[in-house]
């Protein structure tokens, strides 16, 4: 089983190869452009080419498949501490040293499946038992040419380069001022590098500039997707934030507005409350011209929070408790101080004090009625008219006037000084 699912993990990886699929997709849509075109748009970098045999260094301006010879050295002319007279100008080309493939031993070498991921260091244990040298004399690199899933194994392609051979063209390039990206043997497709991994450069080709490129045109895009919805909310909320302030604004006020109102409403409640519980003065004064009689006179009325306070003389004082009792605006009538008798009017001087009580609206009259005399038969039967004719009536008799004031020698009115506080 695990087998298995390691088969179908490596199909699948070799499936997924997006490098590969690249390089198909771009080389298939360059077939259909000029080939002007597709030499400025090629998928392999331009490359100085070195190619050293046994006795020269021959330069190529390649691009693509296509290559120019440059120029040719001896080898045998560059030595440590000389300059030729022409240099090569590399440019933004890379330069890449090619070996014959009488130079370098090459082999195809088995593996298990397990030993892809670590191949080079797997060939390096084993480099003394592929190939006569030992893996200190040697340059090597190894590429997968084939693998096996159902029985576990791999094929690769094994290069081997004596460490002398390449040293020594390595510093003949040196002397020329180039540094090779890559050692690579002619007529190889595998991209075997022979370049000790420490000395590598690496350079981007076409393809991987293109990949990168897409991927971050990718990464670009989902970026103003996910980025974009934030904005225009942003926006939204930009421009709603004025309305949304006069809102508030209005809100606001019309809230002031109606705290305002409430304050107003329970104001005129609490009068109209205080109101429907206090009498007033009128009322007050009215209740009294109508219970009090002619022969008592008032000095002196003061209201304060409900109480009625009076001030003044009369010939009947003590009467006049159950007088202002049976109304049924006054409560509590008592006398605030004893019954004094002023020797100067012959009348009796009194305080009194009562707690009003309002009288609800509508009311009929405070005072309880005073009972009438029955009339006679023949005076009750009679009309108005046939009586006045029968009898002249008298003549009017002041009423407003009594005994004169002690104090004043002129006659003293009912309620004649009224104190509200």
């Amino acid at each position: 089983m695990a087998i298995t699912l390691s088969n179908k993990y490596l199909s699948l990886q070799r499936w997924l190869d997006v490098s590969a699929f690249l390089r198909w997709w771009v080389q298939g849509l360059l077939l259909w452009l000029p080939v002007s075109w597709r030499q400025r748009l090629t998928l392999s970098s331009p490359q100085l080419l070195v190619l050293a045999s046994e006795s020269q260094l021959q330069l190529y301006d390649k691009r693509g498949a296509e290559r120019r010879e440059l120029m040719t050295y001896e080898r045998k002319q560059l030595t440590p501490g000389t300059r030729p007279d022409r240099l090569p100008k590399a440019g933004d080309r890379q330069v890449v040293l090619g070996l014959t493939p009488e130079q370098v031993l090459c082999t195809t070498v088995t593996f298990p499946l397990a030993a892809e991921n670590n191949l080079h260091q797997v060939v390096g244990f084993e480099i003394d038992r592929l190939t006569p040298f030992s893996s200190d004399k040697v340059y090597y690199d190894a590429k997968i040419v084939d693998r096996q899933p159902d029985n576990r194994i791999l094929r690769a392609r094994l290069a081997v380069v004596p460490r002398t051979t390449l040293t020594a063209i390595l510093a003949q390039l040196q002397t020329l001022g180039l540094t090779p990206a890559a050692v690579v043997i002619e007529g190889d497709t595998t991209g075997l590098n022979l370049l000790p991994p420490g000395k590598r450069r690496r350079r981007l080709n076409a393809i991987q500039w293109w990949g990168r490129a897409l991927l971050l045109l990718i990464a670009l895009t989902l970026l103003v997707a996910a980025a974009l919805p934030l904005w225009q909310q942003r926006s939204i909320v930009v421009r709603l934030l004025p309305l949304v302030a006069a809102a508030e604004q209005e809100a606001q006020s019309v809230l002031a507005f109606r705290d305002r109102l409430d304050n107003a409403i329970e104001s005129s409640q609490f009068l109209l409350e205080k109101r429907r519980q206090s009498a007033l003065m009128v009322d007050v004064l009215n209740e009294l011209t109508a219970l009090l009689p002619d022969n008592t006179y008032i000095e002196q009325l003061s209201l304060r929070n409900g109480q009625l306070e009076l001030r003044g003389q009369s010939t009947e004082a003590t009467a006049l408790i159950g007088l202002i009792e049976d109304s049924r605006l006054f409560a509590q009538t008592t006398f605030r101080s004893p019954v004094v008798k002023d020797n100067r009017t012959g009348q009796d001087r009194f305080v009194i004090s009562a707690t009003v009580t309002p009288v609800p609206e509508h009311a009929p009259s405070a005072h309880r009625e005073q009972p009438t005399e029955d009339l006679p038969e023949d005076l009750s039967e009679e009309s108005p008219d046939e009586h006045s004719e029968a009898e002249p009536s008298p003549e009017p008799v002041p009423t407003t006037e009594s005994a004169p004031s002690p104090e004043s020698g002129r006659p003293m009115q009912n309620s004649e000084q009224a104190d509200v506080n």
